[in-house]
């Protein structure tokens, strides 16, 4: 907001109203810099430079037309719970093809994925959530909802801040969702 010459002043209603709109802004259009000075239609090509340069050209992925299905489902379900079983069988790819799609994902920034938290190390659960790094790819692939991209949008954040490293979700009774951080609790 800073960049945009945004007053950042929590006592003004004016600087409010502002700040507000600068995170409607964000929220509908992201935060890459291509996309603020290019507009909107240029996060499918940097969606598709991260896929293709990122994923399948690090990772000499051959069977790119099987897999390449995989992340538009993963993006979907941003902010919801989703297993590796689930996206193998929206893909119809093997579940261990999954897994080495998440991370292959992951290791690209494109999406985070973290795991239902346990206070039982017994416990073994696939859920995950799945974070995506920016809200402007979301909105590509997904429709606006304010919930879940206000959610995706402070998970990032905290992950950027090194505050949610090796996080987990909690689900508690109480709680619908809440986040575990390891670092600085």
């Amino acid at each position: 907001m800073r960049s945009k010459g945004v007053e950042i002043n929590l006592y003004s209603t004016k600087s409010t109203s502002n700040i507000e709109r600068e995170l409607e802004d964000y929220l509908r259009e992201g935060g890459f810099p291509e996309a603020l000075t290019l507009g909107k239609r240029i996060i499918p090509s940097i969606y598709n430079d991260i896929i293709t340069k990122g994923v399948i050209g690090r990772y000499e992925i051959r069977e790119v037309t099987s897999s390449n299905n995989l992340p538009f489902p993963s993006q979907k379900y941003y902010s919801t719970e989703v297993s590796v079983r689930k996206l193998a069988n929206l893909t119809k790819l093997s579940t261990t093809t999954v897994e080495e799609w998440i991370n292959a994902i992951q290791e690209s920034y494109l999406l985070f994925f973290i795991k239902r938290y346990s206070r039982s190390p017994k416990q073994f659960n696939n859920q995950r959530k799945v974070y995506v790094v920016d809200p402007g790819i979301v909105n590509y692939v997904a429709p606006f909802s304010y919930g879940g991209l206000m959610e995706n949008v402070v998970v990032i954040h905290l992950l950027r801040k090194d505050q949610l490293e090796g996080g987990e979700l909690f689900e508690g009774r109480r709680l619908r969702s809440g986040l575990c951080g390891r670092k600085g609790e």
